[in-house]
């Protein structure tokens, strides 16, 4: 797993089992929550299909044989899709994009940078917002293109853009206005 450290209650039995309390199951959600949007950040993993992800060391330790269930890790993604940290892909909910920040987030990061560097009235591509070497280091930099279409969408609906579609969601290219 290279250099990710799982954290402490990784090794912890409970941590697999939904937890019948109240209490304890907010807590245990919570951390879940933190648990998947960190390790898929760690593992560049932004669309997780769940019958891989239930085979994968985020949903098994087999130092502790222990796996979690299937409608635990939905339940899991579900409240990721409540706080926007998730969006079901599929419509039977078997791939959903993880977004270790919301699509206002992202908008926001894109804005203040195209800002920041004198691009306002610039058409770029999807593709050189999350990949292109000018945007190295910045928040967005290596998303996923579907997070990244996301924002700014976020943006087109604030009149600070105008997304133009493509053939694919990479090639898709925004034209940025002043706020």
């Amino acid at each position: 797993m290279g250099d990710y450290e799982f954290p402490r209650f990784y090794s912890f039995p409970p941590f697999f089992t939904l937890q019948p309390n109240e209490e304890t199951r907010a807590n245990q959600v919570s951390a879940w929550r933190n648990f998947i949007l960190g390790y898929c950040a760690a593992h560049n993993v932004s669309q997780l299909e769940i019958q891989s992800a239930l085979d994968s060391p985020l949903c098994h330790n087999a130092a502790i044989d222990r796996k979690l269930s299937e409608d635990a890790l939905r339940l899991f993604i579900d409240d990721l899709v409540a706080t926007r940290n998730a969006e079901w892909l599929t419509s039977d909910h078997t791939t959903a994009l993880i977004m270790p920040a919301t699509p206002d987030e992202v908008a926001a990061a894109i804005y203040d940078w195209i800002d920041t560097t004198g691009q306002i009235g610039d058409v770029l591509t999807v593709y050189e917002l999350h990949s292109g070497d000018t945007t190295v280091g910045t928040s967005f930099h290596g998303l996923d293109a579907v997070l990244i279409n996301r924002a700014l969408d976020v943006l087109a609906s604030q009149g600070k853009a105008k997304v133009f579609s493509a053939s694919s969601p990479e090639d898709a290219g925004v034209k940025f206005f002043p706020a």
